[in-house]
């Protein structure tokens, strides 16, 4: 394995080595040629069956075009090892936004709009002639664009499906957790693989927990059904992801625009429509699918127009709306404590002054994190802007996460003017307590999401207008 520093082919310097496996590592590297950043994948390839596999990802991905698919820029043998070279894909993994989040899961809401331009690429790649199955789909193998792109990487394992062929040694390594029964050389692997282990995503993305190996499943199915682990998921997406999991291939959806279908109900709002059929312990449906043509969008541009606002389609808000909304809510909870004050020190007897600032502390602690968590998606200051409080999607926050961001809030503010104090650079309350209110948005300045401290900490934004969910 090369070095970092090390430029291959006199073209390519790595920089960054971004993750390592049994068979190779990824690089991130600069492409002196064409001044741009990209990434490299290099694989081990010491048997015939490695070699063949490589060639077969080359041919593969250098005949994809999708908006959610990495392009395939160049590759080569340098030392007896091949290279792929690839479009860089800025932004994190999947699995490591996960970790980010209470509990590790996220909403539905936010679950669909991630794995929609994933169901997009499949589709794509599904209905090739012939058609291609990724087989390797999992979080690591997700990565979100800080635009909000979604993108499916690292085609390792894809292999083009021949019914009539068994699936090769070298092509036949599993995730445990996400691979299925048939991956494991147990049948051949064909597009309802590439479900279950999007079903395993999903499971992985609603839950907080990774779903149990196939093989154990196989033997003793002690999975439990999603409710069961994560309550706030609605029987119907329960039963989407349980028919995704099932063991049988025979049980599961057939395809994707069958899945495309069910999922479109979600973004629709059709309270309505029947739950999709979740194969029961005898291995019959409980229902049966809704009989209506699917709306099969041909990319993910079109996945998005359709189902979800993208994450660049957010409009931020700026420093002086944020500013200005600081104020206003700063007025209201010093008025409300005014107000309250004189009421309180006739019954508990203790001077106004003094409950003035007691009241203050207590009512910001309830102010934020029920108003930012409410329908309404902000406080006074940011409804009279036109503001709201969201996550990175634009969906409605949990008054959890709402809570622990004004900690967050009160945490960040606290820094700077306790630095000036003890450093002796300012000495006089008003001017501590300016510097109190205005720091935490002083980072909006330098982000590109115009996020505060605490709008990080808690992949939140403040954007104009509210979420459609409610």
């Amino acid at each position: 394995m090369p070095a970092t520093h090390t430029i291959l082919q006199q073209r390519y310097q790595l920089e960054i080595l971004l993750g390592q496996g049994g068979f190779g590592a990824v690089y991130r590297a600069y492409d002196q040629r064409l001044k741009r950043t990209v990434a490299i994948k290099e694989t081990i390839n010491d048997t015939p069956d490695r070699v063949r596999q490589f060639a077969y990802a080359v041919h593969l991905l250098a005949g994809l075009r999708h908006p959610a698919l990495p392009a395939v820029i160049d590759h080569f043998v340098e030392n007896d090892n091949h290279y792929l070279v690839m479009q860089y894909i800025p932004g994190e993994t999947l699995s490591a936004y996960l970790k980010r989040q209470a509990r590790r899961r996220l909403n539905e809401g936010e679950a669909l709009r991630i794995v929609t331009p994933l169901l997009a690429a499949l589709e794509y790649m599904h209905q090739r002639t012939p058609p291609i199955i990724h087989r390797d789909i999992k979080p690591d193998n997700i990565r979100l664009h800080p635009e909000g792109t979604i993108y499916l990487v690292d085609f390792g394992l894809a292999k083009i499906y021949n019914p009539a062929l068994p699936t090769t040694t070298s092509a036949r390594a599993v995730t445990p957790g996400f691979s299925p029964l048939e991956q494991y050389g147990i049948g051949s692997t064909d597009a309802r693989s590439d479900l279950y282990a999007l079903g395993a995503t999903l499971y992985t993305m609603l839950s907080g927990e990774e779903v149990l190996d196939a093989p154990q499943r196989a033997l003793n199915d002690t999975l439990l059904p999603l409710r069961q682990v994560n309550p706030s998921v609605s029987p119907r997406m329960e039963a989407l992801v349980m028919r995704l999991l099932a063991m049988d291939p025979e049980q599961r959806y057939p395809d994707v625009p069958t899945l495309r279908h069910d999922v479109q109900t979600f973004f629709h709002h059709e309270p309505d429509a029947p739950a999709p059929a979740q194969p029961s312990s005898a291995g019959v449906p409980t229902n049966q699918l809704t009989q209506r043509e699917p709306v099969v969008a041909t990319d993910q541009r079109d996945a998005d127009a359709e189902l979800a606002p993208s994450l660049h389609e957010l409009e931020y808000a700026s420093f002086w709306h944020r500013l200005i909304a600081a104020a206003i809510d700063g007025l209201v909870i010093m008025l409300w404590s005014m107000l309250l004050a004189p009421l309180l020190a006739i019954l508990l007897r203790v001077p106004p002054p003094s409950l003035i600032w007691l009241l203050a502390a207590i009512l910001v602690w309830c102010y934020y994190p029920v108003l930012e968590s409410a329908p309404t998606q902000g406080t006074v200051g940011k409804i009279a802007l036109g503001l709201a409080v969201t996550d990175l999607n634009g969906n409605r926050i949990s008054f959890q996460r709402a809570f622990v961001r004004h900690a967050y809030r009160l945490l960040s503010a606290l820094v700077l003017p306790l630095l000036l104090f003890l450093m002796r650079i300012v000495r006089r309350p008003d001017l501590v307590l300016a510097v109190l209110c205005t720091t935490p948005l002083l980072v909006v300045l330098f982000t590109q999401r115009r996020q505060t401290l605490h709008d990080w900490m808690t992949s939140c934004v403040v954007v104009h207008g509210r979420s459609v969910e409610k």
